[in-house]
């Protein structure tokens, strides 16, 4: 689901498997990180805990994202978005900070109780 995730960006060239093979290994084995997968092995989200850069709360920020085309529309993104904010509570974030490809994701996000921030841009150089 990385490499799916992956390919539907504009970052592809960047990803290197052994990398993702590095970040699940830390992300299945600090309790400060965390990948949540549905039965079906069709969604996914990684998170993980860290401080906020500019005081000392505690904030959750996604890292990955991604419920496969085939299953998008049914609820998952959903269920795994509330998964990860009870994990967010249980480990006292005050904070759940997503970010998307996609545009569109924003109406699903604003359901949720979220709220546009800021946006990145990158320039290749």
């Amino acid at each position: 689901m990385c490499f799916a995730f992956s390919e539907s960006s504009d970052y592809t060239k960047y990803v290197e498997a052994e990398q993702i093979g590095k970040m699940a290994a830390a992300f299945l084995t600090q309790e400060d990180k965390v990948i949540l997968v549905n039965n079906a092995v069709t969604g996914m989200v990684w998170g993980l805990k860290t401080q906020f850069p500019w005081g000392s709360a505690q904030v959750c920020t996604e890292m990955l994202w991604w419920v496969d085309p085939s299953e998008r529309g049914n609820g998952l993104g959903n269920k795994l978005l509330e998964a990860l904010g009870a994990w967010a509570k249980e480990q006292e974030c005050v904070i759940v900070a997503l970010a998307s490809l996609d545009l569109d994701i924003g109406n699903v996000f604003e359901k949720h109780g979220f709220k546009l921030y800021e946006r990145t841009y990158w320039k290749e150089i």
